[in-house]
């Protein structure tokens, strides 16, 4: 009998919001649904990313880093500033997910928070501008499975500088946060 008790609990955590993990390898799109599930439902200790503010949908609302792997992918390509060795980093539009939450018209600014409280507000015409990405992969691989030294996650600002020449990097590497855990639209 216990072991149908735990059965049954770990079915009603995956099926409302949909995030069993065969789920997260399929790319199909995260709902509104599904999102406000996850946000509404019980912790669950899995969330990454919270974003909040001028909304015109949940607010906040909590993402898992399954969800943010079912959102459709962008990469890019770059030399890393630091070190020179090409890399490739893969996450989703930081727009998008904006958009996808229903972006106020009145916002300008998103500030991004990392796990250590470093925050810096962006630019939302920068964002659409310069094609900000929420990385959670660098080199096909999560953060979370390569060395401490390249681990900027499990959520990392990434900006295509080689895309974008015309950024000044001394302005624009302050951005580059890595460990993000809250957006908050103003």
């Amino acid at each position: 009998m216990n072991a149908r008790i735990t059965i049954t609990i770990i079915i009603l955590a995956c099926f409302p919001v949909g995030l069993c993990a065969d789920e997260c390898k399929l790319n199909t799109p995260v709902s509104m649904e599904t999102i406000a599930a996850y946000t509404n439902g019980p912790d669950t200790g899995d969330t990454e990313l919270v974003v909040m503010g001028k909304l015109n949908s949940i607010s906040p609302a909590r993402f898992n880093l399954c969800m943010l792997k079912r959102m459709k992918p962008t990469s890019f390509q770059i030399d890393n500033h630091w070190t020179g060795v090409s890399q490739k980093y893969t996450g989703v539009a930081f727009i998008d997910l904006l958009r996808q939450l229903g972006l106020d018209e009145s916002a300008s600014t998103a500030t991004v928070v990392a796990a250590n409280d470093y925050r810096i507000a962006i630019k939302l015409s920068d964002l659409k501008r310069y094609e900000y990405v929420l990385s959670y992969a660098l080199d096909d691989k999560d953060y979370a499975e390569h060395e401490p030294s390249n681990n900027k996650g499990p959520i990392a600002v990434a900006i295509n500088f080689g895309k974008h020449p015309e950024l000044d990097w001394d302005v624009y590497k302050h951005q580059l946060v890595w460990f993000v855990t809250t957006i908050i639209v103003e």
